[in-house]
Order: C-alpha cells, then sequence, then structure tokens
C-alpha cells in the first residue's frame, strides 16, 4: 500500500463481503485483504463507518456488556498485534480476566457491582507494550462498542477506553501518545 487512500479503496471494496458474512470478516480485515500493518486501522474504521447503522442495537444490560467482553478479546486473542502481549500477561486465566473485565465495564457503565482492582499497577507490570498496542487496543474496542450499542452509548464506552489508555499511556510513555483508534490510525 502506497498510501492511505489505497487503504480506504482496499477497505471499500470489501463492504459487499462483510455485509454477506460479517461475523467471520470482523476485525480480521487486515488478513482478508491486506497484511499491512500501516493499514489496518484505517481498513477497520473505514468499515465501521460504513456499517454502523446497519447493525442491531443492544441495550445497555450486564448481558451485552458481557458480549462486548467477550466479543471485543475473542478479537484481541486473535489479532497479531495484541494476543502476544495478552497472553503472555494472562496465560491459561482467559475465563478470570473476562469475568473481572465484565466487572469492571459493569461498573464502570452501570454503576451496579463494586468492582476493585488496581487497573494501573497491573498494566504497568507488562513489558514491552508500545504506541501499536494502544491504537490496535483502541481501534478494536471502539469498533466493537460501535457495532454492538447506539450511538450514545458506544460513545460513552469509546470516552471511557479512551480515558483508561491515556492514564495506561502516561505510565508507560509519560505522555498521550495515541488519542483514539481511527484518529491515530488514519494519521499514521
Amino acid at each position: 500500500m502506497d498510501s492511505e487512500g489505497d487503504c480506504v479503496a482496499a477497505a471499500a471494496d470489501g463492504a459487499a463481503a462483510i455485509l454477506v458474512d460479517f461475523h467471520s470478516l470482523r476485525l480480521n480485515i487486515h488478513i482478508e485483504y491486506l497484511n499491512d500493518t500501516r493499514c489496518q486501522g484505517k481498513i477497520e474504521a473505514a468499515h465501521y463507518r460504513t456499517m454502523r447503522p446497519q447493525m442491531p442495537q443492544l441495550e445497555l444490560t450486564q448481558e451485552s456488556i458481557a458480549t462486548l467482553v467477550h466479543t471485543f478479546y475473542d478479537d484481541v486473542r486473535a489479532d497479531p498485534v495484541l494476543a502476544p502481549v495478552f497472553n503472555a500477561a494472562i496465560g491459561e486465566h482467559w475465563a478470570t480476566h473476562l469475568e473481572r473485565m465484565v466487572g469492571f465495564w459493569t461498573t464502570t457503565m452501570l454503576k451496579t457491582q463494586p468492582f476493585q482492582g488496581n487497573v494501573f499497577g497491573k498494566h504497568m507490570a507488562l513489558d514491552g507494550v508500545t504506541p501499536e498496542h494502544f491504537r490496535r487496543w483502541l481501534t478494536m474496542f471502539e469498533a466493537t462498542a460501535a457495532r454492538l450499542f447506539a450511538p450514545e452509548v458506544a460513545d460513552e464506552f469509546i470516552l471511557v477506553a479512551r480515558r483508561i489508555a491515556a492514564s495506561l499511556q502516561y505510565g508507560f510513555f509519560g505522555k498521550v501518545v495515541v488519542t483514539s483508534g481511527a484518529e491515530d490510525a488514519n494519521a499514521a
């Protein structure tokens, strides 16, 4: 790929395939269409901007939060950039991690479950985290939230995710390097 325009054009070419078989292609478009890391976020962002109005929208409940968490982390586990970091940290304890993430997001979004944990400290113990990890995490999280929820609910999830990412980036890099998945992917 020579330019952002090439990436977005490739994304547009794939829109019909996503309409036909969205589930098998979700968030893996970079593998299906282009194996170029410079295009990954641009392709995903372009597809989800196109697809967002056509997706079913979940009500905000503990069950829908669990759907978000499980869907998102299924994609993380398949992602060539994020999977190695998460698998190294979580190992065989994915069920426990997913349960904690459902608790975290339920507490954050519904204020109904008392999540307790040191989010910052746990993440600061990770080695090898780069801005690209944040870019991928935000791109994928934003796309998952936008795909599952109405815009106003998705936007609240995204706002919280961006705040968490900013806080963790201060710890890792001393400053915020990545502010959002789609915007930073398009600027890269």
